[in-house]
């Protein structure tokens, strides 16, 4: 159940975090402005960051999918954005485990994306890098993570 997917926390937050993260993914997808996805690939980041409890591996591998497709993106904003999203996603700070998992479970085009990006994921969650590179990001006002 959905409940399952969020650890110890109550039914109600729950069903909004699934809730939440389908309406990420929708937004992160190549349907999507180059404004909202980057404001989608940065709320991913927000969502995924340390003390979180991790989502579950169907959520990450919904999120991921067209976060890997932002990585091939023409825009600096865009791609850098899907980058630390996908480093937070994964977990990849602390190991490779989820990477691991949810690559095993990927499309043949996303996975492709994956295992070609996976190299600069692994640094940028090395880097410990924020949003703040871009002039006019609409997380500007917001504290370091």
């Amino acid at each position: 159940g959905i409940n399952a997917e969020y650890g110890e926390s109550s039914g109600i937050n729950a069903e909004y975090g699934g809730k939440v993260v389908a309406l990420l993914a929708k937004n992160c997808g190549h349907n999507s402005s180059n404004d909202v996805r980057s404001f989608a690939n940065n709320m991913v980041h927000m969502i995924n960051i340390a003390g979180v409890q991790p989502l579950s591996d169907d959520l990450v591998k919904s999120l991921l999918v067209p976060l890997l497709d932002s990585t091939t993106k023409k825009i600096p904003a865009v791609r850098s954005s899907s980058e630390v999203a996908i480093a937070t996603l994964l977990r990849l700070k602390a190991n490779e485990d989820v990477a691991n998992r949810i690559s095993s479970n990927l499309d043949p085009k996303s996975l492709e994306i994956f295992n070609r990006f996976l190299p600069t994921a692994k640094r940028v969650a090395g880097e410990n890098r924020t949003h703040n590179g871009h002039e006019n990001n609409i997380f500007s006002f917001l504290p370091e993570v």
